[in-house]
């Protein structure tokens, strides 16, 4: 069977992605259907630092992912979920892993991404003050794009979340990119959320697109 003509452009296109610091290439016809061919196969991903350029899926495939270096020992009971690693030192390893020259728009997305210090609810019983229980948030970051970009370095950003209902909780996994694109995942418990979050972070890099083979929904 005769190779597809396009593969060796297309593997050109990759190249020369990946060599320009932009991720740009020729405005020409032949380049912009390479792109569209390469789009549509989920290996390139509109560039979160630089307008008109893209990123490999090969290259983000090579990024960290961030989250909660503890979690799986939270998910099993191991430790108490107080000593769960905070969203703000999470962030702080995804700003550690990035440029110089992209820090600076990825540190003014802290506090939408990385959430206020919470404080935890206390009211007084008698004469003790006693201080309530506080719903798990747990940050992640992964390398991918939704219909928008991502936040800087081509990250995608999501909340393992839990919520009370009187003595009853249940846990759901939102993901985000940088405005309204938004998948979201039902888990019912914290160690199914943990086992998403593991099928998550081996499936980046992705496009929220993709998600649905995750059993996430899409806004």
């Amino acid at each position: 069977m005769p190779q597809n003509p396009n593969v060796e452009f297309d593997l050109h296109t990759l190249d020369l992605i990946e060599i320009n610091p932009t991720g740009s290439v020729p405005a020409t016809p032949a380049f912009q259907d390479s792109i569209l061919r390469l789009v549509g196969s989920h290996q390139i991903y509109a560039n979160a630092d630089f307008k008109g350029g893209y990123a490999t899926a090969r290259i983000l495939a090579g990024k960290p992912c961030f989250f909660a270096k503890n979690i799986k020992d939270a998910a099993e009971n191991k430790i108490t979920t107080d000593l769960i690693e905070s969203n703000n030192s999470i962030f702080d390893r995804y700003l550690d892993s990035l440029d110089e020259k992209i820090k600076i728009n990825a540190s003014a997305r802290r506090e939408s991404v990385a959430g206020k210090v919470s404080h935890h609810r206390a009211k007084w019983i008698d004469d003790k003050k006693v201080v309530g229980y506080e719903p798990i948030h747990s940050l992640f970051l992964i390398p991918g794009c939704g219909k928008h970009v991502g936040l800087p370095g081509n990250y995608l950003y999501g909340m393992l979340f839990e919520t009370l209902e009187g003595s009853n909780s249940s846990w759901a996994i939102h993901i985000h990119d940088t405005d309204v694109g938004l998948a979201t995942c039902s888990v019912g418990t914290f160690q199914n959320a943990f086992t998403k979050l593991e099928e998550i972070v081996a499936s980046a890099p992705f496009a929220m697109a993709e998600l649905g083979a995750l059993d996430f929904k899409l806004n």
